[in-house]
């Protein structure tokens, strides 16, 4: 199996400075072959506190239980960019 990333996205708080507590989303990745990239999102809902570890739990799981989807023809910099 192929080393996994991550990438984790929370929006920007209007009330305080930095990101929100609630609400974001994790993305676990691994390239496949070059130009393929499977990728799985773990999102947090908006009434639950963000939390990487149970994020990237998630995520993981799902890569490892083939609830994927692919991205063709991107390196690995292109995709991070895009997600």
């Amino acid at each position: 199996m192929n080393q996994i990333h991550y990438i984790h996205r929370r929006k920007s708080s209007p009330l305080f400075a930095g990101p929100a507590t609630h609400g974001g989303m994790t993305v676990a990745y691994q390239e496949v072959k070059p130009g393929l990239i499977e990728y799985s999102i773990a999102r947090c809902s908006t009434r639950d506190n963000f939390n990487k570890k149970l994020g990237r739990d998630i995520a993981t799981g799902r890569l490892a239980n083939n609830k994927i989807e692919t991205a063709t023809g991107v390196t690995l910099k292109e995709f991070r960019n895009m997600i």
